[in-house]
């Protein structure tokens, strides 16, 4: 459950819910052989009695659960658009967004802006501005309150679901790993991947050298989360997980915030030297991370206050020139530049 977001980002539900069915069939086996022993014990003792309090407490938890399980999603997913080729323009057009939690709040307010295929756009601004929540949307994980977001001419809830999120691709801050090989994790959410193209995209977030100097290689264990990996080599890890897919469109969600110089490196080396045919949206505060883009928007508050490249917003002065500033004085991070609503985590709720 605490990794739903990352199932759903590469539509992997179905196959997440097999393995888990899998699992509770064998632990049903195990439970009902106990179960039938412990029956006989009790009965056979005379003290079926002093069971019956545990009993209805198993009844009332069982309603809750159930209850959970027959909740129905408030956003269907009924699109049914998968086009052979995709260009992988994006286009936000007035986009109005808000959480159902804070029906109050305005989290985004008509932000308009694009992402061209072929091009880096930066999305930047202070912490609680609007920019994962555009990732979000992006994703389609929530309803929108106006506007629109368009995917090649085409609203995205238009398309379906398992094919947007073949073309669409998200690496974010803290990447998700399975207790699965590298291999597995490489190639989850596809059926079948040759193994050469694992090792390609691999090659393309410049995660084969770590991978061979491993005693197994690709078939390395990562452990639970990838414990078994340091942060460098699981943020690669997840760059070739998305990469494998040869996605029109890839978003890195603070993919370098939490790396090394050398890991950030290795990162921005494959963004701009393997990502040319792609359309690629970086969330970040690094100045080092956004500077090379060919396009930054400024995010404030949930509106859209600047837009250009590095040089040219640092000529306009303004919000983005401030948040450079700050950086190269060694204040705190851009994220914490003025205060603002703050974009909820992941979960919370149902989309």
């Amino acid at each position: 459950i605490s990794a739903m977001k990352t199932v759903r980002s590469f539509a992997n539900e179905e196959e997440e819910a097999e393995v888990y069915s899998r699992k509770l069939q064998q632990v049903y086996k195990l439970n009902r052989k106990e179960a039938a022993a412990y029956t006989y014990y009790v009965w056979g003792s005379g003290s079926v009695g002093s069971v019956y309090s545990g009993l209805m407490q198993g009844v009332g938890a069982a309603e809750k659960v159930f209850e959970f399980i027959d909740r129905q999603p408030t956003m269907v997913h009924d699109g049914n658009l998968a086009p052979d080729r995709l260009e992988g323009r994006v286009d936000f057009e007035n986009v109005t967004f808000t959480y159902r939690t804070r029906p109050h709040t305005q989290v985004l307010q008509n932000v308009s802006f694009s992402l061209s295929p072929g091009k880096v756009t930066a999305l930047v601004g202070p912490s609680g501005s609007g920019k994962s929540s555009c990732v979000n949307i992006l994703e389609n994980f929530y309803p929108l309150e106006g506007g629109c977001v368009l995917l090649d001419g085409k609203p995205i809830s238009a398309y379906d679901h398992k094919y947007l999120h073949r073309v669409i691709s998200l690496v974010s801050q803290e990447p998700v790993l399975f207790a699965r090989s590298i291999t597995d994790n490489i190639s989850y959410g596809l059926p079948t991947v040759p193994f050469e193209m694992v090792v390609e995209a691999a090659q393309k977030a410049n995660a084969h050298g770590f991978i061979m100097e491993l005693q197994d290689g690709y078939n390395t264990e990562t452990g639970e989360k990838g414990a078994q990996l340091s942060g460098g080599q699981k943020q690669r890890v997840a760059m070739a997980r998305a990469l494998v897919r040869n996605p029109p469109v890839l978003i890195l969600d603070e993919a370098t915030s939490a790396l090394d110089a050398e890991s950030e490196y290795l990162i921005q080396q494959a963004i701009h030297g393997n990502l040319q045919k792609h359309t690629v949206l970086i969330i970040a505060h690094r100045l080092s991370t956004v500077e090379r883009a060919h396009l930054i928007v400024v995010l404030d508050k949930g509106r859209v206050v600047q837009q250009g490249t590095h040089q040219q917003l640092l000529a306009q002065g303004g919000l983005y020139a401030k948040l450079v500033q700050r950086q190269m004085l060694g204040l705190e991070p851009a994220a914490d530049y003025s205060a603002g609503h703050k974009d909820p985590p992941g979960g919370g709720h149902k989309a």
